[in-house]
């Protein structure tokens, strides 16, 4: 009996502490459960002189794994197409790739760069960016197709590459997939430095769907120096959703662009004014991302440079009805802001969960505004675009990586069990020039 007391005594401070930290742990923290401490960092070469590894985009699979793919760089290959996936606990899965990681791309020493991913219902990963030597301006449209042990898919293109010249400088940054199988691309088309917004079909097999648009591609000038599609997303009925940016010919203001096409490519004549919207709602905005809701309502986010504000950037969140109206009805005229600090609020990617609630991640300032110095942003509101004071610090949560790395949050998935991931890149010492890392948090979130 004394014994067990000894050893009740010994531990009962760890188990009280234990007991204490699970009962103040509350939606918006890390998730201490993925990777120790909430946060994962992966560098795809470790050991090199030169990493730079960028991650843009995530997504969960059904058995709760998480696929990140970007694109790394390194003293062997400028860079390739990357994808890392992490079992659920964080750590690398080996049944992926080499040990968790798996890269692709077009030729030695061409360049690439991926900035979208998307799985298909049958698990395989089809990631796209652009492909190119590397000249200013002569970017092809590059897609790989990956099976879901992490090699390519050789039924995809060729060998499980696709590129595509639409006749200018391409990028694919966006991806959707319809119910029929066929993927859509988005992006940007066009001569270096007035470039339009662009989508393309494919057949499953990566060859270019002839049936849609012109010769399977659909371009939108909205008179704009730079248009660039930013996501997609296909509607009830077919309809294609495309969301982006247009700068402004010799003003160096942005403004927000929206299309809206039929299933065949043209664009869509009950939607804005002739099947497009273009927003002016600051000194600058952009936007990321769109979450499609009840009633044909979309939402949109991204960052807004109010007048007179001190702040750069803002997280902004747009509300719109089916034919491309703002919903008044939602908070100022259709439009909410969120700060987190005085300068730089870049929102990327947004959720709305089952129970109504909004997730949003993106960007934010860390501390002294450097090149490198960010942090992941992540808020929650509730239904009506309030700030849900149950989640962080009123509503927000800011993370960083160590107390010398900044960090960019770029994209959000939401598990099936309520927790966001988010994904960006991590910079070393503050640094770009010292390797940059994947970077991965996942925050605790009651769904």
């Amino acid at each position: 009996m004394d014994r067990h007391r000894r050893v009740f005594r010994v531990f009962a401070p760890l188990l009280l502490s234990l007991l204490a930290s699970a009962a103040v742990a509350k939606d918006g923290d890390l998730d201490l459960t993925f990777g120790g401490t909430g946060q994962v960092l992966t560098a795809f070469d470790p050991t090199g002189p030169i990493n730079s590894d960028l991650a843009f985009g995530v997504v969960v699979q059904p058995d709760r794994k998480i696929v990140v793919a970007g694109f790394a760089s390194d003293v062997i290959d400028p860079s390739d197409f990357a994808l890392a996936r992490y079992n659920p606990d964080g750590s690398l899965d080996s049944s992926f790739g080499s040990g968790g990681l798996a890269r692709g791309g077009f030729g030695f020493f061409s360049f690439e760069q991926a900035f979208s991913l998307l799985r298909q219902p049958d698990g395989k990963l089809v990631v796209g960016g652009w492909t190119g030597s590397g000249v200013p301006g002569g970017n092809d449209v590059g897609l790989l197709r990956f099976l879901p042990n992490g090699s390519l898919d050789p039924s995809f293109g060729s060998g499980g590459k696709v590129t595509t010249n639409l006749g200018g400088d391409d990028w694919a940054l966006a991806l959707a997939r319809q119910s029929d199988g066929k993927l859509l691309v988005g992006g940007r088309t066009g001569p270096l430095g007035n470039h339009n917004f662009v989508v393309v079909r494919y057949l499953a097999n990566g060859a270019v769907d002839t049936t849609f648009g012109t010769a399977g591609k659909v371009v939108t000038d909205f008179n704009g120096r730079e248009d660039s599609v930013l996501k997609l997303a296909v509607v009830p009925g077919g309809k294609i959703l495309a969301v982006g940016t247009s700068q402004m010919a010799g003003t160096g203001l942005s403004k927000v662009a929206l299309a809206r096409y039929t299933a065949q490519g043209r664009l869509d004549p009950t939607f804005g004014t002739g099947g497009k919207v273009l927003l002016m709602l600051g000194r600058n905005v952009g936007v990321s991302d769109v979450a499609l809701l009840p009633a044909g309502k979309f939402m949109v986010v991204g960052g807004l440079d109010l007048p007179g504000s001190t702040a750069s950037l803002d997280f902004l969140m747009l509300r719109f009805l089916a034919n491309g109206r703002l919903d008044t009805t939602f908070g100022t005229a259709g439009r909410i802001t969120t700060s987190f600090g005085p300068r730089w609020d870049l929102a990327a990617d947004v959720a709305v969960l089952a129970n109504g609630k909004i997730l949003i991640s993106g960007e934010v300032e860390a501390s002294n505004g450097g090149s490198a110095d960010g942090a992941f942003g992540v808020a929650r509101y509730n239904a009506n675009g309030q700030l849900d004071p149950t989640f962080g610090v009123a509503g927000k949560v800011t993370t960083r990586f160590g107390t010398t790395s900044g960090a960019r949050g770029l994209a959000m998935a939401i598990q099936p069990d309520g927790k966001p991931v988010v994904v960006g890149h991590v910079f070393e010492n503050d640094s770009p020039e010292l390797g940059v890392r994947f970077g991965v948090a996942r925050y605790l979130n009651t769904p």
